[in-house]
């Protein structure tokens, strides 16, 4: 189990690599706390949603946790590595929203973009606080729907929680350290399709073991 707790929390922190390579390729400067808000996010968003899992496994037969359990993963595994071959093959505007919230009566549009150099909205060449709050929401949207399903096969929300942060910074940190020396020989989109892959390795497995 606690194998498979750091597979997963790998896995749910694969796009904070991306990132940091996205920062370090553009010399964009992330500081510390910065780093520290973006794995807080990631962290916090996936214990949120365990907890949802918990709650619903109340509600459902003990001999169908597990396996409603594990066909989220695959599901999930299925919309990462169909969304990262999308991308591979169409080669989508990087100024396409991934999500955007209007809030008309103060005249506000929030966006949180394809591309995470785009996070940088001042284009100062760092990335704020603010900036990173919105970062870590959007890097960690995919694992809320596995975080359902992990919690439903008795994962511990705390602990995977806990790894996810601490492979989110360890990614992030690799990414940064990589983007900037050797990222412009390095073709990320072509290793995206690694999370999606191994979720659904993840979720065979535990759906006949």
């Amino acid at each position: 189990m606690l194998f498979l707790t750091v597979l997963l929390a790998l896995t749910l922190s694969f796009d904070c690599l991306g990132a940091g390579f996205s920062y370090g390729i553009r010399q964009i400067r992330l500081p510390w706390y910065g780093v520290l808000i973006i794995c807080g996010c990631s962290g916090l968003m996936l214990a949120l949603s365990m907890w949802l899992g918990s709650w619903l496994g109340q509600f459902i037969a003990p001999q169908l946790v597990q396996v409603l359990g594990a066909m989220i993963l695959i599901v999930m595994g299925v919309y990462m590595l169909g969304k990262s071959i999308q991308e591979l093959v169409q080669q989508q505007d990087a100024d396409e929203a991934l999500f955007q919230w209007t809030i008309a009566p103060l005249g506000i549009v929030i966006q949180i973009l394809k591309e995470p150099h785009r996070a940088d909205l001042d284009r100062s060449g760092m990335i704020s606080s603010k900036e990173a709050f919105w970062l870590g929401l959007a890097l960690s949207l995919d694992s809320c729907g596995a975080g359902i399903g992990m919690a439903l096969m008795g994962y511990s929300p705390v602990m995977t929680s806990i790894c996810t942060a601490l492979c989110a910074c360890l990614f992030l940190s690799l990414g940064l350290f990589g983007g900037a020396r050797i990222g412009a020989n390095i073709s990320y989109k072509k290793i995206k399709v690694l999370p999606g892959c191994l979720l659904i390795l993840i979720g065979i497995f535990r759906l006949f073991l």
